[in-house]
């Protein structure tokens, strides 16, 4: 199998690193729709899935199962390849409409502090593990860059465009008079035009008043 490269390449990293990203590319909407009103047997499942996940990584590390392929990848290599699909599935938690609390700010401002703290000893000691020593700037903006913009711009840009879009088809369909016709007789009818009223937004409900405009016309 050597023209195919599977076997250089079999081991669980090789094979996480390709579908991580176009897996949740692929339930972006799925997310952006449903993420608020998922059930309970659906939150519980992923939640047990992700805790199994980072439970058999640690266990990979430490008895060394050579299969994974994970020892020798440090934390920067997760970065690369779980940053921005973990970015990407919880985009609606970060773009929700939330009141902010002051101890969210607190709990916030402490989690960055401690890992730019973190980031510093990591380069200055240095910490083999982190993987961060041997990356510059650049390379921290390349790796941050998309995952911060996707909730902080993307999305919201984005979003907000179809929204639009989707508000004006309605709107359009809203204002069209609604036409009918009622025979008086069999040689005259009665066609009226079911309009909204000045200024009326265009959607009927309680609130909502009406005007019609009758014609008469013989057949």
């Amino acid at each position: 199998m050597v023209l195919t490269g599977l076997t250089a390449n079999a081991t669980l990293w090789a094979w996480l690193k390709l579908p991580a990203l176009p897996v949740a590319l692929a339930t972006l909407p799925l997310w952006l729709r449903s993420h608020s009103r998922m059930a309970g047997t659906r939150r519980g499942p992923l939640t047990a899935a992700a805790v199994g996940f980072a439970a058999f990584v640690l266990l990979a590390y430490w008895l060394q199962w050579a299969r994974t392929g994970f020892a020798g990848n440090t934390l920067w290599d997760w970065f690369e390849v779980l940053l921005l699909p973990i970015v990407i599935v919880t985009v609606k938690f970060w773009t929700a409409e939330r009141t902010i609390q002051p101890w969210h700010r607190w709990l916030l401002s402490a989690a960055v502090a401690g890992f730019v703290v973190f980031v510093v000893f990591a380069y200055r000691l240095p910490i083999q593990w982190s993987g961060f020593a041997d990356n510059t700037l650049f390379d921290w903006v390349r790796l941050l860059l998309v995952p911060l913009l996707m909730p902080l711009l993307i999305v919201p840009a984005t979003t907000n465009w179809f929204e639009k879009g989707i508000r004006e088809e309605e709107d359009e369909e809203a204002t069209e008079p609604v036409k009918y016709e009622i025979w008086l007789s069999p040689d005259r009818k009665l066609t009226a035009a079911l309009v909204p009223a000045s200024g009326d937004p265009g959607t009927p409900g309680p609130r909502t008043s009406w005007s019609t405009a009758p014609t008469t016309s013989s057949v």
